[in-house]
């Protein structure tokens, strides 16, 4: 992804993570439109970021998402090459509770560009990737919120990536877990 794409992006999220801010606390009323800011913390402490804007409504709730990391080396068995992604995804997700708290479940689609590095030389390719996904949503004090969630997905274009003599074989079937620390509005 061009950096100044990336940064247009994060931009974005942010300007509307801040016009969120702003906003009324959360209702009680679970048939209310209601917005959302989260972030997932692991993906700062990986060398990348992640910010995400939700509007849900009952049981239902859709995300919007930037985010990047570096992919930690026991991640992947391609030993001497460097692997980061970035990309932009969204999902879809049903909550068992209208409150948006308890356990829930999903879709979820996002395009990813995946770079592999290796003695100087950087390679990249884009993939599509699609899957499902299922957590567990806590309430915190001052319409805070933690969620634990664990997704599967499939990435459509992952090939081999031949860089410097280095080979990186991405899987194309994904598991990640995930962290995201949240607000409510």
């Amino acid at each position: 992804m061009q950096p100044l794409t990336r940064t247009v992006a994060v931009a974005a999220l942010a300007t509307l993570a801040a016009a969120l801010a702003t906003a009324a606390p959360a209702a009680a009323d679970p048939g209310r439109v209601e917005a959302d800011v989260e972030l997932d913390p692991t993906a700062y402490a990986l060398g990348g970021h992640s910010l995400h804007a939700g509007i849900a409504r009952g049981h239902w709730r859709v995300d919007l998402g930037n985010f990047a990391m570096d992919l930690p080396a026991f991640a992947h068995a391609d030993d001497g090459v460097a692997v980061s992604f970035d990309g932009f995804g969204a999902k879809l997700q049903y909550f068992a509770r209208a409150s948006r708290r308890g356990w829930f479940g999903g879709v979820d689609a996002g395009l990813l560009q995946v770079e592999a590095r290796h003695a100087g030389a950087v390679t990249d390719q884009r993939q599509l990737g699609l899957g499902v996904h299922g957590g567990y949503r806590v309430a915190l004090p001052a319409d805070l919120y933690a969620t634990v969630w664990l997704g599967v997905g499939y990435a459509v274009g992952a090939a081999p990536m031949h860089v410097a003599g280095a080979t990186y074989e991405p899987s194309p079937i994904t598991v990640f877990p995930a962290l995201h620390l949240g607000r409510t509005f």
